[in-house]
Parts: C-alpha cells; structure tokens; sequence
C-alpha cells in the first residue's frame, strides 16, 4: 500500500465517522427523558427532548424570550432543556420557561 492510499482510506474512515455520530449532535440521557442539543438546518442552536426514546419536544428558539433567537451556546441549550425536563418530571405538560427563570440561568436571549 502506498502512503496515498492510506491517507486516502483514513480521510474515508473519518468522513464516516463524522456522518455516523455527528458533529452537529450530543445527547444525555435523565432517567426516561433524553436531552440532545442540536443544530438547525438554517444553523441554530437548539434542543431536543425525548422520551422513552420518542421525539416530544423540538425547540430552537430560547422559549419564554421574544423572537426567534437560537441558543448562544450548548451549554445554554442543555440548561433550559434540563429546566423543561424538571418540569416535565414533575407532571408539568407542556412546560413553560419565564424570563425569570432564563435569567436565573444566565441565558442570553
């Protein structure tokens, strides 16, 4: 084999990789809930909640904020998806987020 063509077969290795698993995508997993932060097509950073491993929520925007504005970070989208799973834990469907409680998080909107 030439160097070429394990350079060649590396870069292949890597592209799947990338594709399988994801640049765009992490997941956490709270009991039935499963959080993963994610991004749009258009490029904005959001959240999915699963349960039992069914899509229920798929939230892109920061709720409880006026507009359409996406997530500053992952670590902000994970905060709020973690406060929805709380709520939902404890019966509440469908949770809501106040600006108060985006403000007690340190959550940029």
């Amino acid at each position: 084999m030439t160097r070429n063509t394990i350079f060649k077969g590396g870069l292949v290795l890597l592209l799947v990789f990338v594709s399988v698993f994801g640049l765009r995508y992490y997941r956490k997993s709270n009991g039935s809930f499963s959080v993963g932060v994610k991004r749009s097509e258009a490029g904005i950073l959001g959240y999915q909640i699963f349960k039992d491993k069914q899509l229920i929520i798929e939230q892109f925007n920061v709720p409880g904020a006026a507009g359409t504005t996406g997530f500053a970070d992952k670590k902000q989208a994970e905060q709020v998806a973690g406060l929805m799973v709380e709520k939902m834990s404890k019966g509440v469907f469908p949770p809501t987020v106040s600006q108060a409680e985006l403000d007690s998080l340190h959550i940029i909107y």
